[in-house]
C-alpha cells in the first residue's frame, strides 16, 4: 500500500487551525493583560508628576505658621516660648519638598512613554480586531480562516510583540514607586494639617490669623491648608 497523500485542504485547514489557536491565545490574556498594565503603567506616572509639581505646596502652610509665631525665621516662638513640637513641624514642612521631590519625580522617560502608549493602542485594536473577524456576525469556517492572514491583525499582533515586551516589568516599578511617592506626599500632608491648631494656640500676629471656621474646615475635611485664604 503506498502512503496516504496529505491533500491540500488538510494542509490549509493545519494551518489556518494553528493561525487560529495563536491569534486566540493571544486575544484571551496577553492582549487583555498588557493592555491594562499599560494603562496603570501611563496612569502612575501621570500620578506621580501630579504630586511632584505640588511638592512646594507645603511651603505656604509653613509660611502662616511661623507668621503666627511672631515671623522671627531664627527664633519661632509660641507666645515668648520656644516649642520644639512646632520647630519640628516648621522642619518638616520645609524638608517636604525635597522630600517629596526624591521620591515622585521618576516618571517614565518619553521613549518609555511613546512605547507603552503603542502597546497600550496596539492591544486595544488587536482585541476590537479580533471581535471583528472572529466573533461579531458568526463567520463561518472559510471566512475565519481567510481572517487568520489578514493583514490588520497581523499588523497589530506584530506591534504587540515590539512594543509590549517590557510592559509588565514597567508596570510592576512605576507601581512601587508610585507608593514611595504617596507615603512621602501623604506624610507631608499629616503635618500640614497640624499648622491650623498650633496657629491658633500661639497667634502671636493677628494679622496672619485664619478665621475660625476656616480652621475647622481645614481640621476636619483635611483640606490642604495652603487653598485657604488669609482673613
Amino acid at each position: 500500500m503506498g502512503r496516504k497523500k496529505t491533500s491540500r485542504q488538510d494542509t490549509v485547514s493545519t494551518t489556518c487551525v494553528e493561525g487560529l489557536a495563536t491569534l486566540s491565545g493571544l486575544f484571551g490574556v496577553q492582549a487583555r493583560n498588557f493592555f491594562r498594565q499599560s494603562v496603570r503603567a501611563l496612569l502612575r506616572s501621570k500620578q506621580k508628576k501630579s504630586k511632584y509639581e505640588k511638592r512646594k505646596d507645603f511651603m505656604k502652610p509653613r509660611s502662616l505658621l511661623m507668621a503666627g509665631l511672631g515671623g522671627n525665621e531664627s527664633s519661632p516662638k509660641c507666645k515668648g516660648k520656644k516649642n520644639d513640637t512646632i520647630d519640628g513641624v516648621l522642619d518638616q514642612l520645609e524638608s517636604c519638598e525635597q522630600s517629596v521631590k526624591e521620591v515622585c519625580d521618576r516618571q517614565m522617560t518619553a521613549e518609555q512613554n511613546t512605547t507603552t502608549t503603542k502597546c497600550e493602542t496596539a492591544t486595544s485594536e488587536y482585541r476590537d480586531e479580533f471581535i471583528k473577524l472572529f466573533v461579531r456576525n458568526k463567520p463561518n469556517a472559510k471566512k475565519i480562516c481567510d481572517s487568520v492572514n489578514s493583514t490588520k491583525i497581523t499588523k497589530l499582533k506584530a506591534d504587540i510583540e515590539a512594543n509590549c515586551k517590557s510592559v509588565t516589568a514597567l508596570e510592576k516599578a512605576q507601581t512601587e514607586e508610585k507608593m514611595a511617592c504617596d507615603e512621602a506626599y501623604k506624610n507631608c500632608r499629616k503635618v500640614e494639617r497640624e499648622v491650623p491648631s498650633m496657629i491658633i494656640q500661639c497667634k502671636e500676629a493677628p494679622q496672619y490669623r485664619l478665621q475660625l471656621h476656616l480652621l475647622q474646615e481645614a481640621l476636619q475635611c483635611q483640606r490642604p491648608l495652603h487653598q485657604l485664604y488669609l482673613q
